[in-house]
């Protein structure tokens, strides 16, 4: 009986988010979307071959909860991301050759995302969520942000909502998107 609840509930829940999702879409109504996992060193030619692919097989999403991780670094979250404070900030070429293939981008970026160190989650930053949402925030590839790869308590919600209303006011119709695994306890 408690699976049952819990996977009523789950269902339920994973219907209003699509539901949600779906309503603040303006020109696309229905998302179809890819994870790429590309990193920091993935070559802007790759990139634009995933793309074409993409376009090809009617793929108008890009959720990409890696790009912005830098390899072989360390556990220091000062050093682990790309930042848009970075000299020089993070490159926008990515979002350029999905606005030419007609991909919406739904990045990963640290400013606009919740993270996590070895000592847990990091609090919420307005100063830094504002420098991503002016750097990042009107390029016309952007869908939305990648806020947190996986929700794993009721206390997770409590890191995504700071992020969520901070992108929300900046453009109400940027999607806000994190995952909840069908083992949590949300």
């Amino acid at each position: 009986m408690k699976q049952l609840k819990f996977t009523t509930v789950f269902i339920i829940v994973q219907f209003l988010f699509l539901t949600n999702m779906l309503s603040q879409t303006q020109s696309n109504r229905f998302i179809i979307g890819n994870f790429d996992y590309s990193v920091i060193s993935t070559s802007i030619d790759a990139m634009v071959w995933r793309y074409k692919k993409m376009q090809e097989y009617n793929i108008n999403c890009a959720m990409m909860p890696f790009k912005l991780h830098k390899l072989n670094s360390t556990s220091d979250t000062s050093n682990y991301f790309q930042w848009v404070s970075s000299t020089p900030p993070p490159s926008k070429e990515f979002l350029d050759s999905a606005y030419t293939h007609g991909i919406k981008v739904i990045p990963y970026v640290p400013e606009n995302s919740v993270i996590s160190d070895r000592n847990g989650y990091l609090p919420y930053d307005n100063t830094k969520a504002q420098q991503g949402l002016a750097y990042w925030g009107n390029h016309p590839a952007l869908g939305g942000f990648y806020i947190k790869d996986e929700l794993f308590s009721r206390d997770d919600i409590n890191y995504v909502k700071p992020h969520a209303q901070a992108i929300r006011a900046f453009k109400p119709d940027l999607l806000r998107f994190a995952i909840i695994p069908p083992v949590c306890n949300v």
